[in-house]
């Protein structure tokens, strides 16, 4: 996970440089998801952000989730513990 974790916040801030997307300092996003044992996103389940974040900065958190897949495939020891899939909810800050 914290594999995961790393690759989304280089993507995201991938994004905002190449785009120039700029928010209000205190915006904040939060992408609820399905990650599944194969690595894959087969739901996005809430897209949440503060009034007056702008659309765009909202594509740019889930396209920070969404391009990098798929993710490793999960180990059986995985999912013997997490099971075939989970819920994640990553919050993006703007600063």
């Amino acid at each position: 996970m914290q594999h995961l974790t790393q690759t989304v916040q280089a993507e995201w801030e991938k994004i905002l440089r190449e785009s120039a997307i700029y928010q209000k300092a205190g915006n904040s996003v939060t992408v609820t998801f399905i990650l599944n044992s194969k690595g894959r996103i087969p739901l996005i389940s809430k897209v949440e952000s503060t009034t007056g974040t702008s659309n765009a900065a909202k594509q740019a958190c889930v396209a920070a989730i969404t391009l990098p897949l798929p993710y490793d495939r999960w180990t059986a020891d995985m999912i013997a513990a997490l099971g075939k899939e989970q819920q994640l909810s990553f919050t993006f800050y703007y600063q």
